[in-house]
């Protein structure tokens, strides 16, 4: 979606902040030097996808029919891989914006969960409320991995929050 002048760009970063969706970490092997098993699973859940096509399709109306259309347009080439509808607008091309989603969908980046704090008799739960992974002397995780539930928002505030508190414990159990 560019400027009609000037040449300059506007991005729209459509973005679902509390998806439904839940991805897998998961130990490829004993070895410290095995890598994981990462499958984030995103838009794993019909109804992120379902969400995530409508929030698509708001963004290019609102550029299409509202009044910032004075400003900016949306490219009358679709992306490669992808082609328009013969007809209405691209806010309705149901097929293209799925299109688009899958070519040109990312994620921003702020996984939680995958450490997630609780009460340590929970089977769903890897560290307790201090922090100290269940089972293991002398280890915390100590990020934003332990939140249960996605941060609604940027994680480096709650990622740093966390460290607070981790070190606070760690100090406290260390006198």
């Amino acid at each position: 979606m560019s400027l009609k002048r000037n040449m300059d760009n506007y991005v729209f970063v459509p973005t679902l902040v509390r998806p439904k969706s839940c991805g897998t970490l998961r130990l490829r092997g004993t070895s410290i030097f095995d890598i994981p098993l990462i499958d984030p699973n995103f838009l794993g859940n019909p109804v992120d996808r379902q969400a995530f096509l409508e929030l698509v399709s708001d963004t290019f109306r609102f550029v299409e029919t509202s009044q910032f259309s004075q400003y900016a347009y949306v490219n009358p080439r679709p992306i490669p891989g992808c082609k328009y509808c013969d007809t209405g607008p691209v806010y309705k091309c149901t097929q293209y914006l799925k299109c688009l989603i899958m070519q040109t969908g990312i994620s921003l980046y702020h996984p939680v969960a995958s450490c997630k704090m609780g009460d340590p008799s929970r089977p769903d739960t890897v560290v307790d409320p201090r922090l100290r992974v269940k089972g293991v002397k002398h280890l915390r995780v100590v990020d934003s991995s332990i939140y249960p539930t996605i941060i609604n928002a940027n994680t480096n505030a709650a990622a740093m929050l966390a460290g607070e508190k981790g070190a606070i414990l760690i100090s406290q159990d260390n006198p």
